[in-house]
């Protein structure tokens, strides 16, 4: 919801609504997430999503291992579809989604690349997406990349 709020704060900036763009983009160039100390974790629609990416340090155009670990209220989630899409604030870098697959309790896990951006920009984002128990939640991490 969070990551919405800045989207479309940094789209009415560029139509010269609101905020002004440098406010905008300047909200796009902070990290929530502090990959290199270890999973980062946030709630969505009632569930706990801890997510991580591997090997550390996160550096672009190499394959990376996604994981994501859903539970509610405690208890891991079981058979949920679980994708990440991958993109970077305020600029397009194509489309990027990787589909994570069942490791064990309520533990989904994918590999992936991250590409260079040719502005030198290392702020992305990864939108988890769970479908589970017959509802879609959203929640979005932003990281920085070397």
């Amino acid at each position: 919801m969070e990551s919405m709020v800045l989207f479309i704060a940094f789209e009415l900036a560029v139509l010269g609504v609101g905020l002004p763009a440098a406010a905008a983009e300047r909200e796009f160039t902070q990290a929530d997430c502090r990959m290199e100390a270890g999973p980062c974790v946030k709630t969505t629609g009632g569930l706990t999503v801890a997510f991580d990416i591997n090997p550390k340090p996160l550096k672009t155009m190499r394959e990376l291992t996604f994981t994501a670990t859903v539970s509610q209220q405690g208890t891991p989630t079981a058979d949920a579809s679980v994708t990440i899409d991958l993109s970077m604030p305020g600029m397009f870098m194509g489309k990027n989604v990787i589909q994570l697959a069942t490791r064990h309790d309520g533990t989904y896990e994918g590999k992936g690349v991250i590409i260079r951006c040719p502005s030198g920009k290392r702020i992305w984002q990864a939108s988890v997406a769970i479908e589970w128990a017959g509802k879609e939640s959203v929640v979005s991490f932003l990281f920085e990349v070397q």
